[in-house]
């Protein structure tokens, strides 16, 4: 996959799993950038997110935090199966026009239960954001173990996602 940015890539990994699994009927929306003030916060959530992701076959879309990037939504928009849109962060991470864009794109159906109604896991940092979607896996595969990785630096996190992703296994992210 010869791309050039994150977005890019991200879509290139979505038309791929289309291409091997056929239509899809969930997407997961998360941040494209770290901000500013903290450069770690570009991709907390995105391995958070990973294991949820692959447990439902939802490719994991990546967006700028103040609007849905114009290349995701005209990547939604090309696939009429996807009904509903996982939102990864909170509002510092993906705005809510950003993640109303992603939801209103893909459908706009409502979670049922164990997930959040409006779709989105958020906590008050990163740490409490990966608590909120591992709660779902963890209720979804009750006994199913967890990993833990630091939230304040990616290397072990991304690791273990490839393993936590097959095992269907949560990451946790953690404070030293």
């Amino acid at each position: 996959m010869a791309v050039s940015t994150r977005v890019e890539t991200a879509i290139a990994v979505a038309e791929e799993m289309v291409a091997r699994h056929g239509p899809i009927r969930t997407i997961g929306v998360a941040r494209s950038q770290p901000s500013p003030q903290d450069p770690t916060s570009g991709w907390a959530d995105s391995v958070a997110a990973g294991v949820l992701a692959a447990e439902r076959r939802a490719p994991l879309l990546l967006t700028p935090t103040d609007s849905l990037h114009p290349a995701a939504a005209a990547w939604i928009d090309r696939q009429p199966m996807i009904d509903v849109a996982y939102v990864h962060g909170g509002d510092a991470a993906v705005s809510e026009l950003a993640a109303t864009t992603a939801r209103a794109a893909a459908g706009g159906r409502s979670c049922d239960a164990p997930l959040p109604s409006t779709c989105r896991f958020a906590g008050s940092g990163r740490e409490d954001t990966a608590a909120r979607i591992a709660e779902v896996v963890l209720a979804e595969q009750p006994g199913s173990r967890v990993l833990l990785a630091r939230g304040d630096a990616f290397a072990d996190a991304i690791t273990g996602g490839a393993y936590a992703a097959a095992a269907g296994v949560p990451i946790l992210l953690t404070t030293v």
